[in-house]
């Protein structure tokens, strides 16, 4: 979801928490924005800040999830894990959009079940990239979705932007700025499955072809499920 480029954002607040988890729980709806050092070539995998959770996420979120989910070993050269998991219930998963309450009856109606929020580091930004993986009952109710994808709330400074080659069933890019800072925000739909990529970068150091390692995983993961 767009919600995942502020996730990507300075999460200050997560990385001086004491709750550290190696599985992801379900995340509440203060879940904060993020930031994490940059990574380092062949850094270890840092242990993910999790939060309580408010309840489990429903077993066919967890069952894709778990498919989908960059593992270690995995990760294209430059990318780290960073501080912070979750899973993201419907109401936590509205942030950032213009009209979180359309959205979420929307989610609701279409059949969103649940998702999932991951940090990673970068070489090129302190803040690093998020991702998300959002599972929907079926193919049908996601295309419903994404049909109509929602913008970012007002005040973003963002536009459209065309990828580079088609990507998934649907996509939906754009470019924003905020802070001095540019990023790029995707989304695109598998099936029933909704992935999204983001990461803001210096001023003068945008690149959408820096992100381009962490979706092509993404996509494979996504593409090699069992939906």
């Amino acid at each position: 979801m767009l919600a995942l480029v502020a996730a990507a954002l300075v999460l200050t607040a997560c990385g001086g928490s004491n709750h550290k988890r190696n599985s992801p729980r379900a995340a509440g709806p203060t879940a904060p924005p993020a930031q994490t050092a940059t990574a380092e070539r062949g850094a270890s995998p840092t242990p993910a800040v999790t939060l309580r959770p408010p309840g489990a996420p429903p077993k066919a979120v967890t069952d894709i999830t778990e498919q989908v989910r960059p593992r270690p070993g995995e990760l294209p050269p430059g990318f780290g894990f960073g501080q912070f998991e979750a899973y993201q219930p419907n109401e936590v998963a509205v942030n950032g959009f213009a009209d979180p309450a359309a959205v979420l009856q929307r989610m609701n109606q279409t059949g969103r079940l649940g998702g999932y929020l991951r940090q990673f580091t970068t070489q090129e930004s302190p803040s690093g990239a998020a991702i998300t993986i959002d599972v929907w009952q079926d193919a049908a109710g996601a295309k419903q979705y994404f049909d109509q994808y929602p913008r970012p709330e007002a005040g973003t400074q963002y536009h459209e932007v065309t990828l580079p080659r088609p990507l998934g069933d649907q996509s939906f890019a754009i470019e924003v700025t905020s802070n001095g800072q540019t990023g790029y925000s995707l989304s695109w739909r598998r099936g029933r499955i909704i992935l999204g990529v983001g990461e803001f970068f210096p001023a003068g150091n945008a690149s959408l072809a820096a992100l381009q390692p962490l979706i092509d995983l993404l996509d494979q993961k996504a593409q090699a499920a069992k939906q």
